[in-house]
């Protein structure tokens, strides 16, 4: 059996590439179903989560924001010179960014990526995923998460997740799986190469994972 962290990291290395072949960067909801869908068909438990999405870039004075409210976003204008606040899927009734939660260990966001324009950062197309490191969340409606990154070139970013019950997304267009069947697809076939490279068969037969 394999373990699910290495799912999770397969699913990472190959999902988002393919996932721009179909849908732009901010298409959130979409790219959060994909990923529900292909780590249910490799055995994890995966449920998506309505988040407060806002991406702070302290150097140059710039903030991405997604899923506030009128006055939270009025605050976040105050913590910065330029600010973007844009809508997942082109969905101007639909004002929310959403990620994953996976096994109950990790949280997933397929299309961090769609800060990459209007904040002008060099950021490789990929999942982000953030570890929970041995923590137990009580309630995954109220999670509250301040992260400090940096990007490849140093560039110290600030990042800040809210997440809520909000379930609206799931009644879009977006949501549904008819047009996600190729992409599904298509990350299943690479997750299970990028899978079964890593193992490499013993003298005697058995399996083992290749560190």
């Amino acid at each position: 059996m394999i373990e699910i962290s290495r799912i999770i990291e397969a699913y990472a290395a190959v999902a988002r590439p393919i996932i721009l072949n179909f849908f732009v960067p901010n298409s959130c909801i979409a790219s959060s179903r994909i990923t529900v869908e292909v780590l249910s068909r490799f055995g994890v438990s995966a449920e998506a989560i309505a988040t407060k999405f806002v991406v702070l870039l302290p150097e140059k004075k710039l903030a991405y924001v997604s899923g506030l409210d009128p006055q939270e976003r009025a605050d976040a204008k105050k913590k910065s010179q330029t600010w973007i606040d844009l809508l997942p899927d082109g969905d101007d009734s639909m004002n929310v960014h959403v990620i994953v939660l996976a096994g109950d260990r990790w949280f997933l966001d397929a299309s961090f990526d769609q800060v990459r324009g209007p904040l002008k950062i060099t950021l490789e197309p990929k999942v982000f995923v953030i570890p929970l490191d041995g923590q137990t969340i009580e309630d995954k409606y109220s999670v509250d998460m301040d992260l400090k990154c940096a990007l490849d070139d140093g560039t110290p970013i600030e990042i800040r997740y809210v997440t809520h019950c909000g379930d609206a997304f799931k009644r879009t267009p977006a949501w549904e799986t008819d047009h996600l069947r190729v992409p599904i697809h298509l990350i299943c076939t690479a997750m299970k190469a990028a899978l079964d490279e890593r193992r490499k068969p013993t003298k005697e037969g058995h399996q083992r994972w290749q560190m």
